[in-house]
Protein backbone atom coordinates (compact mmCIF):
# COMPACT_ATOMS: atom_id res chain seq x y z
CA UNK A 1 0.00 0.00 0.00
CA UNK A 2 1.34 3.46 -0.90
CA UNK A 3 0.82 6.85 0.68
CA UNK A 4 -2.19 8.69 -0.73
CA UNK A 5 -4.37 11.74 -0.35
CA UNK A 6 -7.68 11.20 1.43
CA UNK A 7 -8.63 14.77 0.53
CA UNK A 8 -9.37 15.74 -3.07
CA UNK A 9 -6.39 16.91 -5.16
CA UNK A 10 -8.37 20.11 -5.87
CA UNK A 11 -10.09 21.95 -3.05
CA UNK A 12 -12.35 25.00 -3.38
CA UNK A 13 -13.05 26.89 -0.17
CA UNK A 14 -14.68 30.21 0.70
CA UNK A 15 -12.61 32.99 2.25
CA UNK A 16 -12.80 32.84 6.05
CA UNK A 17 -13.44 29.09 6.14
CA UNK A 18 -11.16 26.38 7.53
CA UNK A 19 -10.28 23.24 5.61
CA UNK A 20 -8.16 20.13 6.11
CA UNK A 21 -5.81 18.11 3.95
CA UNK A 22 -5.66 14.45 4.94
CA UNK A 23 -2.84 12.13 3.88
CA UNK A 24 -3.17 8.38 4.34
CA UNK A 25 0.28 7.13 5.32
CA UNK A 26 1.65 3.60 5.48
CA UNK A 27 3.98 4.39 8.39
CA UNK A 28 4.67 7.23 10.77
CA UNK A 29 5.90 8.29 14.17
CA UNK A 30 7.75 5.39 15.73
CA UNK A 31 9.26 4.40 12.35
CA UNK A 32 11.03 7.75 12.01
CA UNK A 33 8.95 8.80 8.98
CA UNK A 34 6.77 11.91 9.21
CA UNK A 35 4.87 14.30 6.95
CA UNK A 36 5.69 18.01 6.71
CA UNK A 37 4.18 20.94 4.88
CA UNK A 38 6.68 22.67 2.60
CA UNK A 39 6.62 26.17 4.06
CA UNK A 40 6.07 28.07 0.84
CA UNK A 41 2.49 28.70 1.91
CA UNK A 42 0.54 31.22 -0.18
CA UNK A 43 -0.26 34.50 1.63
CA UNK A 44 -4.01 33.89 1.45
CA UNK A 45 -3.80 30.56 3.33
CA UNK A 46 -2.91 30.27 7.01
CA UNK A 47 -1.52 27.02 8.49
CA UNK A 48 -3.33 26.23 11.76
CA UNK A 49 -2.28 22.78 12.96
CA UNK A 50 -1.05 19.28 12.18
CA UNK A 51 -2.17 16.01 13.78
CA UNK A 52 -1.28 12.33 13.36
CA UNK A 53 -4.17 9.87 13.80
CA UNK A 54 -2.85 6.28 13.99
CA UNK A 55 -5.03 3.33 12.99
CA UNK A 56 -3.97 1.51 16.18
CA UNK A 57 -1.50 1.68 19.07
CA UNK A 58 0.82 -0.81 17.35
CA UNK A 59 4.37 0.38 16.68
CA UNK A 60 4.68 1.67 13.11
CA UNK A 61 0.92 1.60 12.61
CA UNK A 62 -0.37 3.29 9.46
CA UNK A 63 -2.70 6.22 9.88
CA UNK A 64 -3.66 9.67 8.65
CA UNK A 65 -1.75 12.94 8.80
CA UNK A 66 -4.20 15.86 9.08
CA UNK A 67 -3.16 19.43 8.22
CA UNK A 68 -5.63 22.21 9.08
CA UNK A 69 -5.70 25.59 7.31
CA UNK A 70 -7.75 28.78 7.12
CA UNK A 71 -8.54 30.50 3.83
CA UNK A 72 -7.95 34.21 4.50
CA UNK A 73 -8.99 35.92 1.26
CA UNK A 74 -9.84 35.01 -2.32
CA UNK A 75 -7.39 34.89 -5.21
CA UNK A 76 -8.06 34.54 -8.92
CA UNK A 77 -5.64 31.63 -9.32
CA UNK A 78 -5.45 28.34 -7.44
CA UNK A 79 -2.62 27.95 -4.94
CA UNK A 80 -0.51 24.84 -4.44
CA UNK A 81 0.26 23.23 -1.08
CA UNK A 82 3.11 20.70 -1.12
CA UNK A 83 3.64 18.00 1.51
CA UNK A 84 6.72 15.81 1.86
CA UNK A 85 7.33 12.64 3.83
CA UNK A 86 10.70 12.79 5.57
CA UNK A 87 12.59 9.51 6.13
CA UNK A 88 14.68 8.77 9.25
CA UNK A 89 17.85 9.80 7.36
CA UNK A 90 16.25 13.23 6.59
CA UNK A 91 15.75 12.50 2.89
CA UNK A 92 12.43 13.00 1.13
CA UNK A 93 10.68 9.62 0.85
CA UNK A 94 7.49 10.83 -0.85
CA UNK A 95 5.64 14.00 -1.81
CA UNK A 96 2.05 14.95 -2.53
CA UNK A 97 0.41 18.23 -3.54
CA UNK A 98 -3.03 19.79 -3.37
CA UNK A 99 -4.42 22.67 -5.41
CA UNK A 100 -6.50 25.12 -3.34
CA UNK A 101 -8.76 27.79 -4.77
CA UNK A 102 -10.07 30.38 -2.33
CA UNK A 103 -13.24 32.05 -3.57
CA UNK A 104 -15.10 35.08 -2.18
CA UNK A 105 -17.40 34.36 0.70
CA UNK A 106 -21.02 33.88 -0.37
CA UNK A 107 -23.12 36.61 1.24
CA UNK A 108 -26.40 34.95 2.14
CA UNK A 109 -28.95 37.64 2.95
Amino acid sequence: MANSLVSPRRITVEAGETFCVRIRSVSEGSTGYHWELVYDIPNNIEFLSQEWIPDSNAIGSPGTAVFKFKALYSEKASQKLVFVQIAPDSTIADSLSVSVRVIPRNANC
